[in-house]
């Protein structure tokens, strides 16, 4: 009943991004399986391939979750360090997370913060870029190319880019990305 309950709720909702939440309701489909009737007299019956296909395909999945949760506490690093004043730390910080989940816009975006910090305002571009092309509908990744173009002296380029950002932000929630307001 668990693991139903599980991946009921990972149907429609971000539990799966839980890791303790995904190892339990993972984990309850490992004990399901110990707990069903082992009489079994013929090897190749469909229960005994689908025991260890299940059961590989729960590893798999906890190990992704592992990979998930190990990028999240690099970037926490990262900004922390950021916030002590701990460049190259922070830098580090996000590389790693980089490197664990390359498909993920938060640390490019972070690196791309960290480099218009120090104000290297062309490799931050780059980086908000690298994040953009991983998430082109997050209307934050826009605002911040918006910044960091407005330092890099690109008027033009940073009212695109805030307009694609009004363009994805919700206007209820920013009267200034009103088009009745003229924003």
């Amino acid at each position: 009943a668990c693991a139903v309950a599980f991946f009921a709720a990972a149907a429609y909702d971000w539990v799966w991004e839980l890791a303790g939440i995904t190892v339990v309701g993972l984990g309850m489909v490992g004990v399901a399986l110990g707990a069903s009737p082992s009489g079994r007299l013929n090897v190749w019956r469909r229960e005994s391939v689908i025991r260890p296909v299940v059961a590989f395909t729960a590893v798999a999945a906890i190990i992704g979750q592992f990979i998930v949760l190990s990028a999240t506490l690099h970037l926490d690093k990262s900004y922390a360090a950021a916030r002590a004043g701990n460049a190259a730390g922070a830098t580090s910080q996000a590389l790693a997370a980089k490197a664990l989940e390359p498909w993920a816009a938060s640390p490019y975006l972070q690196l791309g913060e960290l480099a218009e910090a120090e104000g290297h305002f062309d490799l931050a571009r780059r980086w908000i870029a690298d994040a953009i092309s991983r998430s082109k509908l997050d209307w934050r990744l826009w605002t911040s190319a918006a910044v960091a173009d407005t330092y890099r002296g690109k008027p033009g380029a940073a009212a695109q880019e805030a307009k694609q950002a009004c363009a994805l932000y919700p206007s209820n929630l920013n009267p200034s990305c009103s088009t009745t307001t003229g924003g």
